[in-house]
């Protein structure tokens, strides 16, 4: 999919903003307290909000050349744009149960 030298760079980038969701997700199902979970969520939403930066900027670069890259890079936007919505969603729900 990503072959030059110039699109390496996102697609690195894209898997430490996309293994670092994951792992921050587990790391605030462990959380001691509520306050400790809302931090811990807020890190995974701006993780997936990455995530989703780094998608879009290789798909803008052109760095999707063939027909089936770009239909996996638009799947796998969508799937980090819902992520992103829906981590956002839960911190601010929480917040506002914790007033």
């Amino acid at each position: 999919m990503l072959q030059s030298a110039a699109s390496r760079h996102p697609a690195q980038q894209l898997i430490r903003a996309a293994c670092s969701v994951a792992a921050n997700y587990r790391s605030a199902c462990l959380a001691r307290t509520r306050a400790e979970w809302l931090a811990k969520i807020g890190v995974v939403r701006e993780e997936a909000d990455e995530t989703l930066f780094w998608l879009e900027l290789i798909v803008r670069v052109g760095a999707t050349a063939d027909a089936e890259a770009a239909v996996t890079a638009s799947a796998l936007t969508r799937e980090a744009d819902e992520l992103a919505r829906i981590f956002a969603t839960t911190g601010q729900e929480r917040k506002q149960a914790a007033k």
